[in-house]
């Protein structure tokens, strides 16, 4: 049971981290309160105990890496066929952990990345 309570607060705490809102807000202290109430009856734990392991995850979640870049888009504007031209994403780690980029793509197929393999 303590398993699967872990991984719903890490599921809620991911969905409320990284998925965008247009007006995102902070959760009011009325719904979280809600939520507490709700977790601690459904795995008959005390809303201190409840409490304590969101913070927790809070405070772990934002020790993370976290890759911010400089521009997030660059155009070449018209290019003549055959050209060989290139651009430099330039980003910094403003996480405390080291980054790790185990993938990178492309949008549109028709560019090669490269990316450092190293923290």
């Amino acid at each position: 049971m303590k398993k699967i309570l872990f991984m719903c607060l890490v599921a809620l705490m991911a969905a409320a981290i990284f998925c965008p809102a247009a007006d995102a807000q902070e959760m009011s202290k009325k719904d979280f309160k809600n939520y507490v109430d709700s977790v601690a009856a459904a795995d008959n734990k005390s809303k201190k105990d409840v409490r304590d392991s969101l913070v927790k995850l809070d405070a772990s979640l934002a020790e993370k890496a976290e890759m911010t870049f400089r521009y997030s888009d660059h155009n070449f504007g018209t290019v003549e066929s055959g050209s060989d031209v290139s651009y430099e994403f330039e980003f910094i780690n403003t996480g405390k952990e080291p980054l790790v980029i185990n993938n990178v793509s492309t949008s549109c197929g028709c560019t090669t990345p490269s990316w450092p393999r190293e923290p």
